[in-house]
């Protein structure tokens, strides 16, 4: 009798996790700004999860939750299964080895004193002892990424923008991590040198197995290399789900706005596409709209919407949305929020 089959444990979670601050105002006033509010998250094993929003809506936060870089004020995060925000000291560093960060600025997450060979060597203390082996793995990391090892003598400085951050993927894979998050990694690129790392992302996630977190602002992009995306919106998940399915049916009227941003390599379509617009600012973490956050810019808000948090309509394509445009109202129930046709708020 064949044992049975179990699926792996996501590579990592986040389980409703919130983390709030105290901001002190004058005189001797306070307000807690919620930065992630409720956000949760799962990416398996050799899958990306692309995360979209607007600057101030928390994803970078998210991402730092998930790293364990910043302690959610409640909720949990899993790595490979386990309760990482459970544990500390020595277990917490073993299982900090399980994650690495990609920056957005390469050369600001470099020591502009060490060379490349010593910064990927101090990243491979927990798998080289001797200098000549971390150089030599060093080296080999250097391929992987299609670095030159000669460049290994040289400092940051000396290196264009992709190359740096082909060596700052390279870093990031030396604790041989199950998890990588990638925080804007090609936008201070040319457009050429994004397509490069792409493809290269890819191909690393394809020979290890790899998950990455990949924050973005551009959805073209995001589009490219994830499996999945979950869009943010002052602090809490408003659409989530596989990728062409959020992209070619979006249920959330924020998601329909940001998509119908994205330039379309086709003039005689970009001219004819409806356009939403939005109108006003993110608002203040520190003081959210009632209800529904978004309802305060979304140019399809009932009064429902400031009553009650939306609650979440799931579709068979595996797209969970949180909007009352589901549940009450034209009650779309998961068809996508671009059936309403034009609007006061959509302009051609």
């Amino acid at each position: 009798m064949n044992a049975p089959a179990y699926a792996a444990p996501p590579a990592a979670e986040i389980i409703d996790a919130q983390v709030h601050y105290t901001r002190r105002g004058w005189p001797g006033r306070t307000a807690t700004v919620r930065a992630v509010d409720g956000v949760s998250l799962s990416i398996m094993p050799a899958r990306t999860l692309g995360l979209v929003g607007e600057s101030g809506s928390g994803k970078s936060t998210a991402a730092r939750v998930l790293l364990r870089l910043l302690e959610p004020t409640s909720g949990r995060v899993l790595l490979n299964g386990h309760d990482v925000t459970a544990v500390h000291g020595r277990e917490l560093r073993a299982l900090r080895r399980q994650t690495q960060m990609v920056f957005q600025d390469p050369y600001s997450s470099f020591d502009p004193l060490a060379s490349l060979a010593d910064s990927l060597s101090e990243a491979l203390r927990g798998r080289a002892e001797r200098g000549a082996e971390r150089l030599a793995a060093a080296a080999e990391l250097m391929a992987q990424v299609g670095l030159s090892p000669s460049l290994l003598s040289r400092h940051p400085r000396e290196l264009s923008g992709g190359q740096l951050q082909r060596a700052a993927i390279a870093r990031a894979l030396a604790a041989a991590p199950s998890l990588v998050a990638l925080d804007e990694p090609v936008s201070s690129l040319d457009v050429s040198t994004q397509a490069q790392i792409v493809s290269l992302l890819h191909s690393l996630q394809a020979q290890t197995g790899l998950a990455y977190l990949f924050i973005s602002h551009d959805l073209s992009v995001v589009r490219r290399l994830s499996h999945d995306v979950a869009v943010l919106y002052l602090g809490r998940v408003v659409e989530s789900g596989p990728v062409s399915a959020v992209y070619e049916r979006p249920r959330h009227p924020y998601t329909a706005a940001l998509l119908s941003a994205v330039p379309i390599p086709d003039p005689a379509r970009q001219r004819s596409r409806p356009r939403i617009v939005l109108q006003g600012d993110i608002p203040s973490p520190s003081n959210p709209p009632s209800g529904c956050r978004f309802r305060t810019r979304c140019p399809w808000a009932m009064p429902v919407c400031a009553q009650t948090d939306p609650p979440a309509t799931t579709t068979e394509d595996g797209v969970t949305t949180y909007c009352h445009l589901h549940s009450d109202g034209p009650r779309l129930a998961g068809e996508s929020v671009l059936t309403l046709g034009d609007r006061p708020d959509t302009t051609a």
